[in-house]
């Protein structure tokens, strides 16, 4: 998160910033600048008016800034009050910043982010049934993610209980850490289910987990583009996501290929769900194959390419 710093030094570096971008850019006769971090991007604006090249704002957050109290920060308000140019990822963010930020939506362009799914690994098959194996349930269910307040874990945690009480034979696996690890672990002894989790905190086989889980469950109220979503569509397992959050509501269709649910109603919603497909081996296969294909259609590179080919060009004629 980056912090406006108001004393003279902080000034100074600022300057020194801009003063470095607009001689690269004059020098390597650039034509576009791409800042993709908060600091870069108020760079990127204070050096708009001394440079030819043309510079977009690439925002990768929605509304996080306004959850962390950040917004009025004011390298936060001069980025977006002066940027010429906003790319943001969900037409979810678009809105946010046009109604509760007073953007302009004509200087505001959405464009999905790109991934090149080449790159990535395909899950072993080998490794996928030694974690069935070990985890050993009918359901499994799996949430990703960092465990503070705007990922919510606990609320995959309330599902897996009410899947319990309900005679369902289920697991959860609760892959990352956080803040909210200690806090986590007490909840799980105190429901006496802690032999129903599983916290392997950071792996580097994400998809295999993925591979090995029957639902993902992303209760997050804070996200840009998810990956994980994404990730889960490559192994064709359903999902269960918040309405209005991220840019779900610009690729999930509800029923067809994942699970559209209120935020403050997350666990009673996904419950209901979840308890749906576990009895019901075709939806789940069906809604997989379908989020696999709306995924690759939606954010594979070679689709997105060609947007930003008509930037360029656009650039290129006037």
């Amino acid at each position: 998160v980056h912090s406006f710093s108001t004393g003279s030094k902080g000034w100074l570096k600022h300057v020194i910033n801009v003063v470095h971008l607009s001689f690269f850019c004059w020098n390597n006769n650039v034509d576009f600048v791409y800042s993709h971090l908060e600091p870069a991007s108020f760079i990127g604006v204070l050096a708009q008016k001394f440079i030819r090249a043309k510079v977009y704002v690439c925002r990768h957050h929605g509304d996080l800034y306004s959850f962390m109290n950040r917004d009025k920060d004011l390298s936060y308000k001069i980025t977006y009050r002066f940027a010429s140019n906003i790319i943001v990822v969900s037409e979810s963010t678009k809105k946010y910043m046009v109604e509760k930020e007073g953007i302009k939506s004509d200087r505001i362009k959405k464009i999905n982010l790109a991934y090149d799914f080449s790159l990535y690994d395909f899950p072993d098959p080998y490794k996928v049934t030694l974690l069935r194996k070990h985890i050993d349930a009918n359901v499994i269910l799996i949430t990703i993610g960092h465990f503070n307040a705007f990922k919510r874990p606990q609320q995959s945690i309330e599902v897996l209980r009410n899947l319990l009480q309900l005679g369902i034979d289920a697991k959860l696996i609760l892959l990352g850490n956080g803040e909210q690890e200690d806090e986590i672990r007490c909840s799980l002894k105190t429901m006496s289910i802690q032999d129903r989790v599983i916290m392997p905190g950071f792996v580097n086989n994400v998809i295999d987990y993925l591979a090995a889980s029957s639902v993902l469950l992303h209760p997050s109220v804070s996200e840009s583009s998810c990956v994980v979503v994404k990730e889960a569509g490559l192994v064709q397992i359903p999902v269960v996501v918040c309405k209005g959050v991220g840019d779900f509501d610009d690729f999930i269709v509800d029923g067809d290929n994942g699970f559209l649910v209120d935020r403050d109603q997350f666990s009673t919603q996904a419950t209901s769900l979840v308890n749906r497909i576990a009895k019901d081996q075709t939806l789940c296969d069906n809604m997989g194959q379908n989020l696999k294909r709306d995924v690759l259609h939606f954010f594979d590179i070679k689709n997105i390419l060609s947007v930003y080919d008509q930037i360029h060009k656009k650039k290129s004629t006037t």
